[in-house]
């Protein structure tokens, strides 16, 4: 049983707060020797009505567009992780996709140590090179294409593709990857 303790210096009893003597939590941590931990001691408020919810901080929820269905090459390109997967020598490897929508062709398959931005971009760099800018490039919602913390979801690779004119196409959460997309009959 937990008891309840003043917790206002004036001795007021209308807000007191629970005490951890008579708890097993309490019971267990003397016998450690240590402190609860702090998840403990919320449990503790939170199952006497003395936790507050705090204040929800609203994020842009990234949605999706209008998706496209064009018959040239190199009008749109799908750019998608393809999950993880241990290697060896126990690092993981995250294979980055990027292919023409039209002609099927695999531009790109790179073999990632992390799906951070900095790495995609050089990744897109020799891709550019080597076959020109697309009209579009066709996304999931996931990293590093795009970011749900960020000003309409917008990441900084997302944002270096506008400035080169590129337009960008999202998938909805519930849409198929943009690897099975591209098989869809017609």
């Amino acid at each position: 049983m937990v008891s309840m303790i003043n917790c206002s210096a004036s001795g007021d009893r209308s807000r007191s707060v629970p005490s951890f003597e008579d708890s097993r939590e309490a019971e267990a941590t003397t016998q450690r020797g240590r402190l609860p931990a702090i998840s403990t001691v919320h449990a503790v408020l939170d199952r006497n009505g003395l936790v507050s919810k705090g204040r929800r901080r609203s994020s842009y929820q990234v949605q999706g567009t209008h998706l496209t269905t064009p018959t040239q090459p190199n009008d749109l390109w799908c750019v998608d992780y393809k999950g993880e997967f241990m290697l060896a020598d126990r690092r993981y490897c995250y294979p980055l996709t990027i292919t023409d929508f039209a002609s099927r062709y695999l531009m790109c398959c790179d073999a990632l140590e992390t799906t951070r931005e900095m790495y995609a971009f050089g990744v897109f760099e020799r891709a550019f090179k080597e076959f020109g800018l697309p009209l579009s490039i066709r996304t999931d919602n996931g990293v590093p294409c795009a970011s749900h913390s960020s000003f309409f979801g917008l990441s900084k690779l997302s944002v270096w593709w506008l400035r080169l004119g590129i337009g960008i196409e999202r998938l909805l959460e519930d849409a198929l990857p943009p690897h099975l997309t591209i098989f869809a009959p017609t």
